[in-house]
């Protein structure tokens, strides 16, 4: 794929996923009153399921056949050091530190965002649900515009600047208005700011993956691996933390904490620099 379209490509892959997050909170809310929990999470396995034995049906078919040639050169002692010098490279460690920090910043929302509306701002369920579906799919719709942004910009500005340029506006936009919408009063304005800061912080995304890419070269599977673990690290860290920091500091102390975290994720950038041949 060429350089400035991979992005694009990264952007509307994690979309597609933010869609069905975004989808789960109405659609699974309501199975709930429905169904009752277990019948909700019954229903939920049996569509994904059914989802699997279609991709097995029209989707499998239709991917490249691994090449045979190419397993002559597994194994070769060249080969095999590839993946522990990748560990040495300090743009990889860096990209895993800023994942990280976006990590944390992105989980409090998926885990803690429908207790913060039904409980701490007492907006009814119905309500609070599509309140998440709309920030959510916001969330998408900025990982799929933020792709096909980078690729615009990495053209114009070149690929080290053009993707710093991307995360900087990208994770500091988000801080800034996940602070705003601590500070404002009403559904729809709470509901407004945090759309547009998980909007903002979902352009970065085709960004990270694309450098990790990058940065790992021949070794790229090890390379976005190891920078995901550290997304997922800041993921498992920020549900738990949360409630303990809400507890001292209230919700809005809280979340604005995970703000400036997400704003000095994206200051790492200064010093992270892609492959001069990505």
């Amino acid at each position: 794929m060429p350089v400035h379209r991979r992005a694009t490509a990264n952007g509307m892959i994690t979309a597609g996923a933010l869609v069905g997050i975004a989808c789960c909170y109405p659609a699974f809310g309501w199975l709930m009153d429905t169904l009752s929990w277990p019948g909700a999470f019954v229903a939920g396995g049996a569509m994904l399921m059914g989802f699997s034995l279609l991709w097995m049906l029209l989707a499998s078919p239709s991917l490249p056949r691994p090449s045979v040639t190419r397993s002559k050169t597994v194994g070769t002692p060249s080969n095999a050091t590839i993946p522990w010098s990748l560990l040495r490279q300090p743009s990889l460690w860096l990209i895993t530190l800023s994942y990280a920090a976006y990590g944390y910043f992105q989980y409090l929302f998926f885990y803690w965002m429908g207790y913060y509306f039904k409980e701490v701002l007492h907006v009814p369920d119905v309500e609070a649900r599509w309140a998440s579906f709309w920030i959510m799919l916001a969330m998408g719709a900025g990982m799929a515009i933020g792709g096909y942004s980078t690729d615009a910009v990495c053209r114009w500005l070149g690929t080290m600047y053009g993707r710093r340029t991307m995360v900087l506006t990208g994770m500091g936009l988000g801080a800034v208005f996940g602070l705003i919408a601590v500070n404002v009063e009403g559904l729809t304005s709470v509901a407004a700011c945090l759309a547009i800061s998980m909007a903002a912080a979902g352009m970065v995304e085709g960004v990270f993956w694309t450098t990790a890419t990058d940065i790992g070269g021949k070794s790229r599977g090890l390379s976005g691996a190891f920078m995901n673990t550290g997304g997922n690290a800041g993921g498992l860290i920020s549900p738990a933390l949360t409630p303990y920091m809400a507890q001292q500091i209230g919700w809005s102390g809280s979340i604005a904490v995970a703000c400036v975290i997400s704003a000095l994720g994206g200051v790492v950038w200064f010093w992270i620099r892609p492959p001069a041949s990505s």
